[in-house]
């Protein structure tokens, strides 16, 4: 059903459908008949689709952690410092914590200077 609503056009569609399994808990039962580039298609059009949606970007970011693709994950959630939704981590904040650090950039250190 995924693939064939991916192949419609209508990917962030199928990404709400996969999103409302994940939150189901019956993800797992479908998983290992997914195709997960066509779900990482899905994932990605909808993000484009609805980018201003912290709710949908944690969904879908916790969607790509549970295929098994954090780096879409990362992508998802970079500039959610402090905006990603609690309700959707629920038992996985120190996930969600690790990937938003992963996609901060490095702290430079300052150089030290010295009164003479």
């Amino acid at each position: 059903m995924v693939g064939e609503l991916e192949k419609e056009g209508k990917a962030d569609a199928a990404a709400q459908l996969l999103c409302a399994i994940l939150r189901d808990g019956d993800l797992h039962l479908i998983q290992p008949r997914l195709d997960v580039e066509i779900c990482v298609k899905t994932i990605r059009a909808a993000f484009e689709h609805w980018p201003d949606s912290y709710e949908l970007r944690s969904q879908l970011s916790l969607l790509a952690v549970t295929l098994g693709r954090k780096d879409v994950a990362r992508d998802l959630l970079k500039g959610m410092e402090g905006k990603w939704c609690p309700q959707t981590w629920r038992g996985k904040e120190d996930i969600v914590i690790a990937l938003i650090k992963e996609t901060q950039p490095p702290e430079v250190a300052r150089p030290v200077v010295k009164n003479l």
